[in-house]
């Protein structure tokens, strides 16, 4: 007779629960049972942290004056269109609509940008690429993958490697991994106890399971996915479990993501990490661009800046409407893009490149000087017809422009007036 987790007793459940109850044992348990070496590190004794292992937001702040501080501005400039009443009453004739941006470093050690700056850019990700491998593949899955004490000596490439292993075994053909290095308790806190989190596809679907009637007491002849993961549960340790149906896939990542962990002694250490049929190899998505609209006109938002004297307004509120005119002024105003030479969207390009020598330098404010000096592009000599390229060739005969040696000649007498 095959069980379900939920079905042991309470001893035997140690483990199973998601961030609520861990499968860790003491350093020297794992020592006495030969499961680690004794050079292990020893656990951290700040909250959050174990070893080089960090919950994410417990690093240091990457600019203090910068980290979701400075604010830019996004809204909706077409008040025509926001002569409409919603359906809580109100009527939004004369408004601006905008909505403010603080800047992030999207850093997952940050504690003041990893929430809603990181997590929230990365959860994005995660959802587009999955809803692309959904229209292949079906129904994404939430499953949680818990480390045994057997594997906890592995490095994290090599836990990371077997993990995906694991759920390959288990009939999970591709998604994204998510590392957890802690688990929660209310009267604990934070703790190692290292699992991974995946959002990804069952070969079948999982709904077979997870209508049957049978749930605490499977039949190991139907070969489902709970009963090939309680097979191979006794064989390797790894407890993989398939959660609730997902409600959206950017909220069940942006939750996974918002107290995971990273590696503080790698630079660009990848939390969200991809396999089977939905690795970068595998799985070519081209990379979404949002763009975001206006709630009443369905606008694409611009670039907008307030001239007035009334900040107070906006100083506690993410978004709303404000009014266009105050004391009979428009405050409101689209925000001018930087570009060269000032215009706005203006790119650069390869003859946007000039030569910076010396020679180049001199010529160029040789050039400038003689526009100065004649509103023509280039003065012509009056004596040979010629343009006079060069400040340096420059002469001046009654007000009128000529070659310096031209001018030498006119004075000889060896040149004549053409």
């Amino acid at each position: 007779m095959l069980l379900d987790a939920g079905s042991l007793p309470k001893s035997d459940r140690e483990g199973f629960e998601d961030d609520v109850v861990s499968d860790e044992q003491p350093k020297d348990e794992l020592i006495k049972h030969g499961l680690v070496e004794v050079s292990h590190p020893e656990p951290d004794r700040r909250w959050g942290e174990y070893g080089v292992f960090r919950l994410v937001g417990h690093g240091e702040v990457t600019n203090g004056n910068t980290c979701s501080k400075h604010i830019t501005t996004k809204g909706c400039l077409c008040v025509e269109k926001h002569n409409v009443t919603t359906v809580d009453g109100k009527n939004y004739a004369g408004k601006v609509y905008y909505r403010r941006h603080p800047l992030y470093c999207y850093k997952s050690s940050c504690p003041l940008c990893y929430k809603h700056g990181w997590a929230i850019r990365e959860a994005g990700r995660i959802e587009h690429r999955t809803k692309e491998a959904s229209k292949k593949f079906g129904l994404a899955e939430h499953i949680v993958l818990s480390v045994p004490l057997r594997d906890y000596h592995l490095s994290f490439k090599a836990l990371r490697h077997k993990a995906a292993e694991v759920a390959k075994k288990r009939g999970v053909i591709g998604g994204c991994l998510i590392f957890h290095g802690f688990r929660y308790k209310p009267y604990k806190g934070w703790y190692w106890s290292p699992h991974f989190h995946c959002i990804g596809f069952v070969l079948g679907g999982y709904s077979r399971c997870r209508n049957c009637k049978r749930k605490s007491n499977c039949d190991p002849s139907c070969n489902g996915f709970d009963s090939r993961a309680w097979k191979l549960f006794n064989k390797d340790g790894w407890y993989v479990k398939v959660l609730g149906k997902r409600k959206t896939i950017f909220g069940t990542a942006w939750y996974q993501l918002h107290h995971s962990t990273y590696d503080s002694s790698v630079r660009n250490f990848h939390i969200a990490s991809w396999f089977g049929v939905c690795s970068y190899r595998k799985l070519k998505v081209t990379p979404e661009v949002r763009k975001e609209l206006c709630p009443l006109c369905q606008s694409e938002l611009v670039d907008i800046r307030y001239t007035g004297c009334n900040r107070e307004q906006f100083s506690d509120k993410r978004e709303g409407f404000a009014d266009l005119v105050e004391n009979g002024v428009v405050v409101w105003s689209e925000k001018p893009r930087r570009g060269r030479k000032g215009i706005a969207g203006a790119r650069i390009t390869k003859g946007d490149y000039v030569d910076l020598s010396k020679e180049a330098v001199e010529k160029w404010e040789n050039e400038r000087l003689v526009e100065k000096m004649f509103p023509s592009q280039f003065p012509v000599c009056f004596c040979c017809g010629e343009a006079i390229h060069s400040i340096n060739y420059l002469g001046n005969v009654d007000g009128r422009p000529v070659h310096t040696h031209c001018k030498e000649k006119l004075e000889d007498g060896r040149q004549e007036v053409v």
